[in-house]
């Protein structure tokens, strides 16, 4: 992977072939586990919301303004304005402007609720979006639903059905 003017690298996958971001673009950025979102303002530089611990047990965040490289590390990353099929993006100068105003602030922060993707979905759009979290809900009433007909249906304790899955520590 070569290095471009504004210090990013291009990804394979990118939504944009060329694989330099635009200001207003989305950057998705993968790490272990999940994908962390930046919005590229110019100049080589992203504005994200980032935590200071963990993301399961902040419930605050702080929205700051870093190098694209910086935020990339090692990690592969693309530029990812899939959303913009179904919604309309706001103006580029907008989108930069507002993210701009936000650095330096604390906002809640909930992995669910309100995310790093939500922040780069509503300064794109004007409305929060999470795909990810919208997978893991999805996946989350499918197993409910096998949980419920597994206890229900064929009369297997809930207790019997977490230790076949490793978690008969937990307490229902």
């Amino acid at each position: 992977m070569e290095e471009d003017p504004a210090g990013t690298r291009e990804c394979e996958g990118q939504t944009r072939p060329g694989g330099q971001p635009r200001p207003g673009d989305l950057v998705e950025i993968f790490r272990p586990g999940y994908q962390h979102w930046a919005v590229y303002v110019g100049g080589g530089d992203v504005v994200h919301m980032t935590t200071s611990r963990p993301c399961c047990v902040c419930d605050k965040a702080v929205i700051k303004k870093h190098k694209l490289s910086r935020v990339i590390g090692i990690s592969r990353w693309r530029i990812n304005n899939a959303l913009d099929r179904k919604c309309a993006p706001r103006a580029a100068g907008v989108i930069v402007e507002e993210a701009l105003t936000l650095v330096g602030t604390q906002e809640d922060y909930s992995i669910v609720w309100r995310n790093c993707e939500h922040l780069a979905t509503e300064l794109r759009y004007g409305r929060a979006d999470s795909g990810q979290v919208g997978r893991l809900r999805a996946a989350l009433q499918t197993y409910s639903l096998f949980f419920l007909q597994a206890v229900l249906l064929h009369g297997r304790s809930p207790d019997e059905l977490l230790g076949t899955f490793g978690l008969s520590k937990l307490k229902l």
